[in-house]
């Protein structure tokens, strides 16, 4: 029995597998109560392996559950199942390697883009060689939203709460206005982001994750309908990566 754990920067993503397959799995928001943590880990004392993806230095104390099992705490370092072609390895986060493990899992031996729309939003490229050769990164939807309210004396903080084919295109009023140019400009950002790629590499498969992908999941699939099996989503990557990590070290 794995515990895999990804700690991001709004939330925690924790699952538990039992011969490769995810049999439980939880998001605790950051600042949520311990007890929850607690009353999820109480019927796994049989866990024999953790490893651990952290964005910041917070690990929710997982430690103190299971205090004689060493924890692997996922870098750059530690012996992946894929090369990294970084120029600064040292700085790739690992909810970045998680991701691209997890996604190099489900498609092996093919170019793979993996579309993280989270806290940021980041692009990672795994060619057919099994190599993550880099992507990028910008700012997600509620830091947008934010950065309006913070570096301006009048407009209100938003926060969105329904997906992209029900805001309008033209907003009626500074809201709307900030809803629209804040959602429709991350999904075009991202649809035109995997239209270049997809130029560059035609047999591309793009795999979307993040807490935020289902808000443009749809849209998505629209206009790329004509590519078949363009677009695949998937919301537990980050702990199949991390899964699949562990076993490779594991078993080495």
């Amino acid at each position: 029995m794995n515990l895999v754990a990804d700690i991001g920067n709004t939330r925690s993503k924790i699952g538990v597998f039992v011969d490769d397959k995810l049999t439980a799995n939880i998001a605790i928001e950051k600042d949520s109560d311990a007890k929850i943590l607690d009353t999820f880990l109480k019927p796994f004392s049989d866990v024999q392996h953790i490893i651990i993806s952290l964005v910041g230095n917070e690990d929710r104390d997982i430690s103190s559950f299971y205090p004689d099992i060493p924890i692997t705490k996922l870098t750059s370092k530690t012996p992946l199942p894929i090369a990294l072609s970084y120029d600064t390895p040292d700085t790739l986060g690992a909810d970045r390697i998680a991701i691209s493990v997890g996604a190099n899992n489900r498609f092996r031996n093919e170019n793979i883009l993996v579309v993280d729309v989270g806290t940021c939003i980041t692009f990672d490229f795994i060619s057919s060689e099994n190599e993550y050769r880099g992507g990028s990164i910008s700012p997600g939807k509620d830091l947008r939203f934010k950065a309006l309210n913070n570096y301006t004396e009048k407009l209100p903080l938003i926060v969105a709460d329904k997906p992209l084919e029900q805001i309008a295109l033209k907003g009626r009023s500074t809201c709307e206005s900030i809803l629209t140019g804040v959602m429709r400009g991350i999904f075009n950002e991202i649809a035109g982001l995997i239209t270049q790629y997809y130029d560059q590499t035609p047999d591309l498969k793009v795999v979307l994750t993040g807490g935020d992908y289902l808000y443009f999941e749809n849209e998505l699939r629209g206009v790329f309908q004509s590519k078949k099996n363009l677009i695949f989503a998937d919301p537990y990557l980050a702990l199949t990566g991390l899964n699949v990590i562990l076993n490779f070290n594991v078993n080495r």
